[in-house]
């Protein structure tokens, strides 16, 4: 087995191509040693066991969760600053935030190309209402 060392300044770099080194598919190892579904869970449950593995996975997904939550708190925040007087309650707020996370979850489990079809008609809806106000 051979071990690998990635450095990060440019001198390195050229140092490893001048010896006839390649990096490029160095970095898709572990993809190959363990051609599972899972990858990062195999990866770590190889390494480290179970316990590890579990929380290596839970940390993955949950950062996902949390960000779908803060984004739809920017756009909340968004809209407070279009107009001051939108969404003042709390409760209006939460209910915007879980209409954002219905709506993310929706297109999540919709095919790609009506996602796509969604998104490339987003930008003309919100130039038309920019333009008509």
């Amino acid at each position: 087995m051979r071990a690998y060392v990635f450095c990060s300044n440019r001198e390195s770099d050229t140092e490893w191509r001048e010896t006839g080194r390649q990096l490029d598919g160095q970095k898709d190892q572990l993809g190959h040693m363990f051609p599972h579904e899972g990858s990062l869970y195999k990866w770590t449950h190889k390494a480290f066991g179970g316990y590890w593995s579990f929380f290596v996975g839970f940390c993955a997904w949950f950062s996902c969760i949390l960000l779908m939550i803060v984004s739809s708190d920017v756009v909340v925040g968004y809209l407070q600053g279009l107009n001051p007087n939108w969404l003042v309650q709390p409760w209006q707020q939460g209910l915007v935030l879980m209409l954002i996370i219905a709506f993310s979850g929706f297109l999540a489990v919709r095919r790609s190309a009506i996602t796509l079809k969604l998104v490339e008609a987003w930008p003309g809806c919100v130039r038309t209402s920019i333009t008509s106000s």
